[in-house]
């Protein structure tokens, strides 16, 4: 599993164009560290060749955001804290998460 982030407020990122492989604990302390405020994010390139991006939405959501890049496309759902951690979870046990149910699809422009 490789990882991409950006933590605006720290100053810290990983682009999308250089991944670095991480663990199941590297990733769950990236998310936890994740400032909910300010636009930043972390992503994951699955074993599935999935781009999976975690923003936070408002105060209790976050975007997960499957990005198609040679569709020019995104695969969209909010989940809660918890979802978006067992959603890490089984993403790291070989899930692939464009199997989640009520995706919505949103064209780039």
């Amino acid at each position: 599993m490789k990882i991409f982030f950006q933590n605006i407020a720290d100053e810290l990122e990983v682009t999308i164009e250089n991944p670095l492989e991480c663990s199941l604990e590297q990733a769950i302390e990236i998310f936890h560290l994740m400032p909910d405020y300010d636009g930043s994010h972390v992503g994951f390139i699955t074993d599935h060749s999935v781009i999976m991006q975690i923003t936070k939405y408002d105060r209790f959501l976050f975007l997960i955001d499957l990005m198609d890049f040679n569709n020019q496309l995104s695969k969209e759902k909010l989940l809660h804290y918890q979802q978006v951690y067992d959603l890490i979870l089984s993403v790291f046990d070989g899930y692939n998460p464009e199997e989640m149910d009520d995706l919505t699809i949103r064209k780039w422009e």
